[in-house]
């Protein structure tokens, strides 16, 4: 009888931890925003960003340069490798043991960080970068990633994400944004993402970051003057979505980028308004029913035509958020807008190159084609870039322009 009490209670003990186990889970995949990882207690400094280098991510080599001599550590800097001298276009591979930097330094490790001497800097394809290299050897490819000083890393986003010529308030409310998206991802990665080897790409998967942008002198100086500001939502780092053009309402984030997650005032969206003078507020795109076929699905050889395209779903800016498609002799298959549509139809389109520049359209047939009126460029969710220049223009300061977008949340220096 005691021994099977005792297993009972076993069992009940393990059920419970696995019950609370998954629970804890749960919580983290639906509501990160609100964990403690994004806690601004206890954060005085700048934290180190790695960012990925997406040219070189998963690649059999590479070339750099390297203006000064360097010190060649482990990834964590903590155990020292070699001092090395400066590097010339030397290519930077791996071998069965570990990599090969240059012609002299063979090294016996599958990681191995790179560090400059005397504020050096790093030339990696086109663009050059402060802070160290860190290489990544794996299965006979390597993967670089720049890991830099949080400001630093700020002067070389606000150079791609945002005209320089434009207001020092909208450029300074686009490095607070930019800082906090960062912060957030760079909290979130060792408990969300473990096994990642950084924090952001350098592209718009993450932010756009292009290193040192040439003479960067007034976005260094601007992100200066707003350091250690973020945004922040009770209490929390909050997780600064910004877009282009919003096409004349911003979007809710849980509905758009992160399904599932929950819907806070924020992120939650608001008619915009500001950025009816934007090249990107209206577009037209047509395409062929060959066009949609090839790109929709590529390895589907029996579709021959579609029949319809219709949104089923949308958000309450009007972005759609369901697409259905009409197939002969078939029921329509729905679809996600931006996943299972847009993208898939922008595949090898770069920027403003890009075919269907948001999901807010409207879609009429027009014989073998199907005509895109649209409105705004990008997801639309939180910071409308193009409306931020507007209320620059009118004398709205950053910290407001942010509140504008983010209604609800609060701008706070850490450091």
């Amino acid at each position: 009888m005691m021994v099977a009490m005792s297993r009972t209670l076993l069992q009940l003990l393990t059920t419970a931890v696995l019950i609370t186990a998954a629970m804890t889970v749960h919580s983290c995949v639906q509501g990160p925003i609100y964990e403690d990882i994004y806690s601004v207690a206890g954060i005085t400094a700048p934290t180190q960003v790695r960012i990925g280098l997406s040219p070189f991510l998963s690649v059999p080599s590479a070339r750099i340069t390297i203006d000064s001599s360097f010190r060649a550590t482990s990834p964590d800097g903590g155990r020292f490798l070699f001092d090395g001298t400066k590097l010339v276009n030397e290519e930077i591979a791996p071998f069965p043991e570990g990599i090969t930097i240059g012609r002299a330094n063979r090294i016996y490790e599958k990681s191995v960080r790179i560090t400059p001497y005397l504020g050096g800097s790093i030339l990696v394809g086109d663009r050059r970068f402060r802070g160290s290299l860190v290489i990544h050897a794996s299965e006979m490819k390597i993967s670089l990633v720049n890991e830099v000083d949080m400001e630093e890393y700020l002067a070389g986003v606000i150079a791609k994400e945002m005209s320089l010529s434009e207001s020092p308030d909208a450029l300074k409310a686009q490095i607070v944004a930019a800082r906090s998206y960062a912060l957030h991802e760079v909290r979130s990665r060792p408990i969300l993402r473990p096994t990642a080897i950084f924090d952001l790409y350098d592209d718009q998967r993450s932010q756009v970051y292009g290193g040192i942008c040439g003479d960067n002198a007034l976005a260094t100086r601007l992100v200066r003057e707003t350091r250690g500001e973020i945004v922040a939502f009770n209490n929390n780092v909050l997780k600064t979505y910004y877009s282009s053009t919003c096409g004349g309402h911003t979007e809710p984030a849980a509905e758009i980028l992160d399904p599932g997650t929950r819907d806070i005032v924020p992120l939650s969206g608001r008619p915009c308004g500001k950025c009816s003078g934007s090249k990107y507020f209206a577009w037209e795109a047509v395409l062929t029913k060959r066009e949609l076929i090839e790109k929709l699905f590529p390895d589907r050889k029996d579709i021959k035509d579609i029949s319809s395209i219709r949104v089923t779903k949308t958000a309450k800016g009007g972005h759609a958020l369901k697409i259905a498609i009409g197939l002969p002799g078939a029921k329509e298959i729905e679809v996600d807008a931006n996943e299972g549509f847009r993208h898939k139809i922008n595949r090898n389109a770069a920027g403003a190159n890009k075919v269907l520049r948001s999901t807010l359209f409207t879609v009429v047939p027009s014989g073998s084609s199907y005509r895109f009126a649209g409105k705004g460029f990008g997801h639309a969710v939180g910071m409308c870039q193009t409306g931020a220049y507007q209320l620059a223009r009118e004398g709205v300061p950053y910290d407001y322009i942010l509140l504008y977008y983010y209604p609800g949340a609060s701008v706070i220096k850490l450091y």
